[in-house]
């Protein structure tokens, strides 16, 4: 369950941050999350959200039992625990740190003369 819930993040996430950098700075500013929920990907805006919410659950309610019970957990069973968190602190990132940290901020024109 936990995997499907990142699954779900991952593609919303993916699909919001690709609005806020390779089309923003492609196509010019953009209205981030129109062109999905008014375009062909309603169904991954609804998925995503639930898939957020989802993961948050999944998040706490994986703490308290890891605080109740003290038991040892197999790596494989932390990473649906570690990348709903990273992904939604990823979405969190406002643009312009973001323009500041990546390196390909304007692409090269095709034709442009320099």
């Amino acid at each position: 369950m936990g995997y499907l819930l990142v699954v779900a993040t991952g593609v919303f996430v993916g699909r919001v941050v690709y609005e806020q950098t390779l089309l923003t700075w492609i196509n010019g500013p953009q209205m981030v999350g129109f062109a999905m929920t008014h375009g062909a990907f309603p169904l991954v805006l609804a998925t995503g959200i639930f898939g957020m919410l989802g993961g948050s659950l999944w998040f706490i309610a994986s703490i308290v039992m890891l605080v109740w019970k003290r038991f040892k957990v197999p790596f494989a069973d932390w990473l649906p625990i570690i990348l709903p968190s990273g992904l939604m602190a990823l979405l969190s990132v406002p643009y312009e740190p973001m323009d500041e940290i990546l390196w390909f901020r304007q692409p090269h024109k095709v034709g442009s003369a320099r």
